[in-house]
C-alpha cells in the first residue's frame, strides 16, 4: 500500500490535539463563517505544544487574499487587534482580552478550493515565530519546545524537539533537529519502528536509480539531502521525512506525521 503524501511543511494542515474537554467555545461560535463555505468540523478541541485550544475547519472557494481580508475586517470590527501577519504561511494572528485567534488557509491546488482554519486559543501558539527562531539558530537547538513526544514512535537520540502538534481530526505532527546524517537517521527509525508494530511500506530515496531518472535535468538535488519514509500499524499511517540542513555539521530536520486512514479521506 502507498499511503498518499500530505505536504510536510504546511503548519495549518495537521494541527492539533483533543484535549478530552468538551466545552463549546464562543468565540468561534461568534465568529462568522465565510459565505458559501462548508464547514468541515467545527468547534473541536486541539493543543499546540502545551496550550489547550478550539478550532474550525472551513473550505472555500474563495481566494485567499479575499479570506484573509474577509476576517481581518470582522475581527477589528470586533474590538481583535492584529498580532502577528506570517505571510508566506497565509495566517494571520489576533488578540483581545488575553485571548488568541488565528486565521490559517491552506491551498488545496489549481480549482480546489482552500482550507481555512479558524483556532481560539487562551495563548499564544507562536508556531511560526517558533519555528523562524530555530531554523535561523546555528548549530543545533539547545531545549526541546514545550509538549511531549507520540507514545509509539521512538525519538532519534539526543534530538532536539521543534514542534509538535496533535489531533484527532487531522493527525499528529512533530518535528525534531537532529545531529547526524540522512542514512543515520532513516537506519534509527527502519530498525526501531519494527518492534513497535510498525511495517514499512514505502521510501522515497532520491538516490535511487528509477527516482533519479524521474528529476528534471535542471533539478538541483544533492542525492544525500533527503529521504521520506512510510510505516503502517494496523489503520494508522506514518510518514517520516529526514531533510539535511547542513552535511557539515550534520545537522537534519525530522518530520513526523501520523494518522489515520480515514484522515486522509475526510480531508
Amino acid at each position: 500500500m502507498q499511503i498518499k503524501k500530505i505536504p510536510i511543511l504546511a503548519l495549518f494542515v495537521i494541527v492539533f490535539f483533543a484535549t478530552g474537554v468538551f466545552a463549546l467555545d464562543a468565540q468561534l461560535w461568534n465568529a462568522p463563517l465565510l459565505p458559501d463555505a462548508v464547514v468541515v468540523w467545527q468547534d473541536q478541541p486541539v493543543a499546540v505544544s502545551d496550550v489547550n485550544a478550539r478550532a474550525t475547519l472551513m473550505r472555500t472557494k474563495m481566494t485567499t487574499a479575499d479570506i484573509l481580508d474577509f476576517y481581518e475586517k470582522v475581527f477589528v470590527s470586533q474590538g481583535w487587534k492584529i498580532k502577528d501577519v506570517f505571510s508566506e504561511s497565509n495566517i494571520t494572528a489576533f488578540t483581545k482580552d488575553n485571548t488568541y485567534m488565528y486565521v490559517g488557509v491552506r491551498e488545496l491546488g489549481r480549482d480546489s478550493g482552500r482550507d481555512v482554519y479558524l483556532v481560539s486559543s487562551p495563548g499564544d501558539l507562536a508556531i511560526c515565530r517558533i519555528m523562524a527562531v530555530n531554523m535561523a539558530q546555528d548549530g543545533l537547538i539547545t531545549e526541546d519546545v514545550p509538549g511531549r513526544d507520540l507514545v509509539d514512535v521512538p525519538r532519534y537520540p539526543a534530538s532536539k524537539r521543534m514542534i509538535n502538534i496533535f489531533s484527532p481530526q487531522e493527525g499528529n505532527s512533530l518535528m525534531y533537529q537532529a545531529q547526524a546524517s540522512v542514512d543515520e537517521i532513516a537506519r534509527f527509525y527502519q530498525n526501531s519502528l519494527k518492534p513497535q508494530g510498525w511495517k514499512l511500506v514505502n521510501v522515497i530515496d532520491p538516490s535511487h536509480p528509477k527516482l533519479k531518472k524521474k528529476l528534471p535535468d535542471e533539478a538541483d538535488v544533492d542525492m544525500g539531502d533527503f529521504k521520506n519514509m512510510e510505516f503502517e500499524k494496523g489503520k494508522g499511517l506514518l510518514s517520516i521525512g529526514i531533510y539535511s540542513m547542513g552535511k557539515a555539521k550534520k545537522l537534519c530536520l525530522i518530520t513526523i506525521l501520523q494518522y489515520k486512514a480515514q484522515t486522509l479521506n475526510n480531508m
